[in-house]
């Protein structure tokens, strides 16, 4: 019986895994997006009057720039953005641990599928329509994982004890015995130096402080010093992600999307009417 529930958490871990993966890349999405449509930083005060300018524009839209950027009607262009941060969060809130959503399946499956169709299609041509087919088809799986009452590490937080986590120490300390030899993951934290240095540097040092206690044999401040290098790693990775597969998107596409085709112009090779008097030789 314990191992067909450890099989479960596995499998609820790899699905919440992959719904990550989706609003890692809402997040790419959300910082393209934003690259080719920067928004306005400039405010106007001397052009401003108590007049209008002219008969089509009213003194009141002034800074109607500073408006289309950071008022509700500039809210668009951030929406993949917020939207795959939050996501992103809810995997492991770390701080944000009051943050009780998603408790199951269910909730986490509408959520994908509301990113998807939100915050993915309608941006990034065919990257947010890839990316919002696949939110809605792990967001229909998370309601098949609710049905066979499958919950992640962080539902299982929420709602009950884990019987699989990687970061907690509590739950750690219920698989491990008290002489055994704790895993630092110092292999992991050194590639996640290459993903995002600077929280990777810090994850290394807290891997080697989970090997130096596990030496000592001071297995509680070993398994402490873990489970901050494993949150350090999962930072690491996930910036790294957002970090290089954003300026990759942009770097590749930016300036090398081709031009539309130039219509061409017969008439200027004596084909048809050049002069308009109805002459087409």
């Amino acid at each position: 019986m314990g191992l067909s529930k450890r099989m479960g958490a596995e499998i609820a871990n790899v699905v919440s895994f992959l719904g990550l993966g989706t609003s890692l890349f809402t997040i790419i999405l959300g910082l393209v997006y934003v690259w080719y449509h920067p928004p306005s930083f400039k405010l106007m005060w001397d052009e401003c009057g108590w007049t209008d300018p002219d008969e089509y524009t009213l003194w009141v839209d002034c800074n109607a720039s500073w408006t289309s950027s950071w008022g509700l009607t500039g809210l668009p262009k951030f929406v993949p953005l917020l939207m795959g941060i939050t996501g992103s969060v809810m995997h492991r809130p770390v701080l944000l641990q009051v943050m009780g959503f998603p408790k199951n399946f269910l909730q986490y499956g509408i959520w994908l599928i509301v990113q998807g169709i939100f915050a993915n299609f309608g941006y990034d041509g065919k990257l947010g329509v890839i990316n919002g087919w696949l939110s809605i088809f792990l967001g229909f799986t998370c309601v098949v994982c609710q049905v066979f009452g499958l919950k992640t590490d962080r539902m299982l937080e929420l709602t009950g004890e884990s019987a699989l986590n990687c970061a907690n120490t509590k739950a750690a300390d219920s698989n491990e015995n008290a002489d055994e030899d704790v895993k630092d993951h110092t292999a992991l934290a050194i590639i996640s130096c290459f993903f995002f240095p600077p929280t990777g540097i810090f994850a290394l040092l807290a891997s080697r402080q989970a090997a130096a206690a596990n030496k000592s044999g001071d297995r509680l401040a070993a398994r402490k010093s873990r489970g901050r290098a494993i949150t350090l790693m999962q930072f690491s990775l996930a910036l790294g992600v957002i970090v290089i597969g954003s300026s990759t998107i942009i770097s590749v596409t930016n300036g090398k999307v081709a031009p539309p085709a130039a219509v061409e112009d017969y008439e200027d090779y004596d084909f048809g009417d050049d002069d308009g008097d109805g002459d087409v030789a």
